[in-house]
């Protein structure tokens, strides 16, 4: 069973609540020890992989286990695998409860996951699975280039700034699907690294992510040929009133469409619900007094 909380001390509350029951419970933290700093760090190698991050790199294939097999030199010894393992059927405690918090539902299941047999969501996880990036002209006239379009991040910017259909454009342009897949985000070098404990260079997670969801948004809605507009990206004003592209996007949940689940939630609205959930929803009001 897999539990998803807002945050980690209402995980540690579960946990404590639980400890009756028949299964073994598991608070799971990240690696290197959550954006404040008020977990304990789990990686043995916790610069490398926080440069990793930074740099929009995925940790696991890069870090701790490759597709080939090969290990990071702490692998077996790791605290932040160990949330991973599932314990011997054989044992009294055979059962597995693990208590997320909200935005692990939109990152991508590492290999020793299995799909749950049910998963409790506590309270509204919507705000968790929306992106927004906002990116300076120059990030998206630097990055945003391919081999046979070298100035199309200048292209995107001038048609949001003149109000030109942007999707249209790019058509014009004879821009295709392709090109856009050829734009390489990954820093030179970067690939499985089981032994280095000190940080990369590199650019930032912030620019880094912001392009690859352009990427991935301006993928997705050049395939609507009967739209002009964008619905995703915009022409934004920072807080210091800097024109800036924002890219907006949704994450998909990342168990399987079928997992049976179990939504706690007062402010439920059906309709985001509807856009996450395949399967029929059960809608029950239950009336409480404070």
């Amino acid at each position: 069973i897999e539990i998803y909380v807002p945050r980690h001390d209402l995980a540690q509350e579960y946990v404590d609540l639980l400890t009756e029951i028949n299964a073994q419970v598991v608070h799971v933290r990240p690696r290197t020890g959550g954006a404040d700093g008020k977990l304990p760090v789990l990686c043995q190698r916790v610069d490398y992989v926080k440069s990793l991050e930074q740099q929009g790199v995925g940790v696991f294939r890069n870090a701790c286990r490759s597709a080939e097999g090969d290990r990071c030199e702490f692998y077996d010894r790791c605290d932040y695998i160990d949330q991973f393992i599932d314990p011997e059927f054989e044992s009294d405690r055979s059962n597995v409860v693990r208590i997320f918090v909200h935005n692990y539902l939109a990152l991508r299941r590492n290999p020793l996951q299995d799909n749950p047999s049910l998963v409790i969501i506590d309270e509204s996880f919507f705000n968790a699975m929306v992106e927004v990036h906002d990116l300076s002209f120059r990030d998206v006239r630097e990055h945003f280039c391919s081999d046979r379009h070298t100035d199309l991040g200048n292209e995107v910017i001038k048609s949001l700034v003149s109000g030109e259909p942007l999707l249209n454009a790019l058509r014009g342009l004879n821009v295709r699907l392709g090109d856009l897949d050829e734009i390489n985000l990954i820093p030179t070098g970067t690939g499985f690294d089981g032994v280095r404990s000190t940080a990369l260079a590199g650019r930032s997670r912030g620019n880094t992510q912001g392009i690859s969801t352009l990427i991935r948004q301006l993928k997705s809605e050049l395939r609507q040929r009967d739209v002009s507009h964008p619905q995703s990206i915009f022409l934004h004003s920072d807080k210091e009133g800097n024109d800036v592209v924002r890219v907006c996007s949704r994450s998909e949940l990342q168990f399987e469409a079928a997992t049976p689940v179990l939504m706690l939630d007062a402010t439920a609205d059906e309709k985001l619900i509807d856009c996450f959930f395949d399967q029929d929803i059960d809608l029950k009001r239950i009336d409480i007094k404070q």
